[in-house]
């Protein structure tokens, strides 16, 4: 997975009553999150709200433009699917090769 480097000058945090305080990108014009794993939770928090909007966003990928996690509905590419699927495996076979 690559790492990108976070570049606080482009987000700020502002506020809204839907969501409170939270860090806004003003290059990408999305909601950013530190980490994976809070942008995960924001996503489970959003499947278990009981006042689900049309858009609930089922995976964050990290931008390459901010360095921050975003939420997205989309479909990961194929491209994106086929480089899972071969990491995987690469995975897979350094552990079978440890054993």
């Amino acid at each position: 997975m690559s790492h990108y480097i976070q570049d606080e000058k482009c987000c700020e945090i502002v506020e809204n009553e839907r969501f409170g305080q939270f860090l806004y990108c003003n290059v990408c014009h999305k909601r950013c999150f530190e980490s994976y794993s809070k942008a995960m939770s924001e996503i489970r928090r959003q499947h278990r709200s009981k006042n689900k909007h049309h858009n609930i966003c089922s995976r964050a990928y990290q931008c390459d433009k901010c360095g921050y996690w975003h939420l997205t509905s989309h479909a990961p590419s194929a491209t994106s699917e086929r480089i899972k699927r071969i990491r995987f495996q690469k995975k897979k076979n350094r552990l079978s090769e440890a054993y």
